[in-house]
């Protein structure tokens, strides 16, 4: 528990933040609960600019005198006007577009080249077929990942929308399109990251079968597999080889990645791999 000298220092700190509206101590105290309430550390809830800014109206409408409250409103509005600026600024950035044309060349490449590839081989999908009919849980799995990726668009949707109102449509652009991906080539790592219990349990089992399941084509996912990894080296120079910092890696096992790719080419709606794509 603070001391009153304490206290007191803390109210001066506060009045002095906030000088141009000469609070008093009262005023002060007032300010100070609502500065512990919305700092107050949590690792689910947390507010958006534009929520923190609406929060903190409601409560200084109740703080502030109505000579203190006039300016308060002035200062807000050009805080306000600079916080749109630099969205927009920030969606139109060379950093943006660049991420954006990025994510367009990975789409361009998974509807082109990947899928269209492994739709040629016949092998490969005579065995998808026979093992999606030998367990049905594959089923089950699928229908939980269509209600994922509903789950998804929305929440990518809600998130921006929260963050950015509508000032970064390059930057909604570039979220939809890695979403998107999912429609020619699910990302099973992501999905299975965000499965309940009972739905991780399947995943798990099937995991378990599914090297053996694909044993006698495995030369071929593996070929596949050094192929995409090919284009996303060679992409990821393309466009960012010259930026410094530091990058961060997550090391995926030979085995992990293999299955990763398998789960993926399970979950793929039988009509995007069987025909051609026209996306």
């Amino acid at each position: 528990m603070a001391t009153p000298d304490e206290n007191k220092w803390l109210l001066q700190m506060i009045q002095s933040r906030y000088q141009a509206y000469n609070l008093s101590f009262e005023q002060a105290e007032m300010v100070n609960r609502f500065e512990q309430e919305r700092d107050a550390s949590s690792m689910e809830h947390f507010f958006s600019q534009w929520e923190e800014w609406d929060f903190e109206m409601v409560t200084f409408r109740e703080i502030l005198n109505e000579e203190q409250l006039a300016l308060y409103l002035v200062n807000h509005e050009a805080e306000v006007k600079a916080y749109e600026k630099q969205l927009t600024e920030q969606d139109n950035s060379e950093t943006q577009m660049k991420q954006l044309a990025y994510m367009t060349s990975i789409l361009a490449y998974y509807r082109n080249e990947l899928v269209p590839g492994l739709q040629k081989n016949e092998d490969l999908r005579r065995y998808v077929t026979i093992v999606r009919m030998r367990d049905t849980k594959f089923n089950y799995l699928k229908e939980e990942f269509k209600q994922y990726l509903t789950g998804a668009r929305k929440q990518i949707l809600i998130n921006h929308f929260r963050q950015n109102r509508t000032f970064r449509p390059n930057a909604l652009k570039h979220a939809l399109l890695m979403h998107s991906i999912n429609d020619v080539w699910p990302d099973y790592e992501q999905f299975y990251h965000s499965m309940d219990t009972p739905t991780r349990a399947v995943a798990d089992f099937l995991e378990n079968k599914v090297t053996r399941y694909f044993s006698d084509i495995k030369k071929i996912l593996e070929q596949s597999l050094r192929e995409r990894q090919g284009f996303m080296d060679s992409l990821y120079k393309e466009f960012f080889s010259h930026e410094g910092g530091w990058h961060a890696y997550i090391a995926i096992t030979p085995e992990k990645e293999l299955k990763t790719f398998s789960m993926s080419l399970l979950l793929m709606e039988t009509s995007v791999l069987n025909t051609h794509l026209n996306l």
